[in-house]
């Protein structure tokens, strides 16, 4: 999933994103050990997939709020009075439908419509959208980590760990933390990601299985064993669903930044929708940003063909 960031499906996108607001949120554990909460129980109105389907993602995003003026475009990446940059996956509609041909496989069952597009329906899949703000750069995983490794961990490659498991009202969010090697004394008692049930790292790409993929919807899906084969069945009233999803929270402490050139984040600027359920408690200005991120594009365009 791009940098976005990101079950097994196949891609590899991240996208950088804000701290859950605590309004929202319900409780917090840490990953030391084996995470018990990883298994949890939720409360007994709310419904969860029981089987999971693999992601595999290779792009994250981040979001930024909306300024009223033109936004400066820093070349350091920074979080604000903290030492966690955290990144969300990135999901494409080809990673999706790699999932599904994955998930079919596992089953043995052959079908010739797609299905999983009906139930990716939480943000966690929803790319033109946010609840953090309106600006979105999304990176290559590949290149996040390695500009990581190189400005952070001095060559080295990074250490991936269980960070902690979030629980909010309707979202539950898997941690995923990022590390230089020089500080494994300070996370060593954070388990290695491989010790992980949900999520694990691998040639550049995020594999998620993902267990609640489903915001409020209308479908279910059930199995048919006489052919085999799915079937998605309309309801005539909405389920509520718990949605899961995993953030990378990349570890900068005191004066470390990830640099860019500008241009490279220009490149990377994208306009999102606010969601209606957004953290910011504004209404959307995705308009004007589109107008904005249009214009520093050009303007990179201009020059670039100034230069050929």
């Amino acid at each position: 999933m791009a940098t976005c960031a990101e079950n097994p499906a196949s891609g590899s996108e991240v996208e950088i994103k804000a701290a859950h607001d605590d309004d929202h949120k319900t409780s917090e554990t840490s990953n030391e050990g084996k995470d018990a909460n990883e298994d949890s129980m939720i409360q007994n109105d709310v419904e969860m997939k029981e089987e999971c389907i693999p992601f595999k993602i290779d792009e994250t995003s981040e979001d930024k709020k909306h300024m009223k003026e033109e936004p400066v475009i820093h070349e350091k990446i920074k979080p604000p009075d903290a030492e966690f940059a955290w990144w969300t996956l990135a999901i494409t509609k080809e990673e999706i439908e790699s999932a599904e041909k994955l998930y079919l496989q596992n089953k043995n069952i052959e079908m010739k419509d797609s299905f999983l597009m009906e139930f990716t329906t939480s943000p966690a899949f929803q790319r033109d959208t946010s609840r953090y703000g309106d600006y979105r750069f999304t990176f290559p995983l590949t290149e996040l980590m390695e500009l990581y490794k190189e400005q952070n961990c001095g060559g080295k490659e990074p250490v991936l760990r269980v960070f902690k498991t979030m629980f909010y009202l309707q979202e539950i969010v898997y941690a995923v933390l990022v590390h230089s090697p020089q500080d494994n004394k300070e996370f060593g008692d954070y388990p290695l990601l491989e010790e992980s049930n949900f999520v694990h790292y691998k040639d550049g790409q995020i594999m998620w299985k993902a267990q609640a993929i489903s915001g409020n919807h209308q479908v279910t899906l059930s199995v048919d064993t006489s052919e085999p084969r799915l079937n998605v069945k309309r309801l005539y009233s909405s389920t509520y669903y718990v949605w899961d999803n995993v953030c990378l929270a990349f570890h900068l402490p005191a004066q470390k930044a990830l640099d860019f050139t500008t241009d490279r984040l220009i490149e990377a600027l994208a306009a999102c929708k606010l969601h209606k359920k957004n953290l910011l408690g504004q209404e959307d200005f995705s308009y004007d940003a589109k107008t904005v991120v249009d214009c520093l594009k050009t303007t990179l365009e201009d020059a670039e063909n100034a230069d050929a």
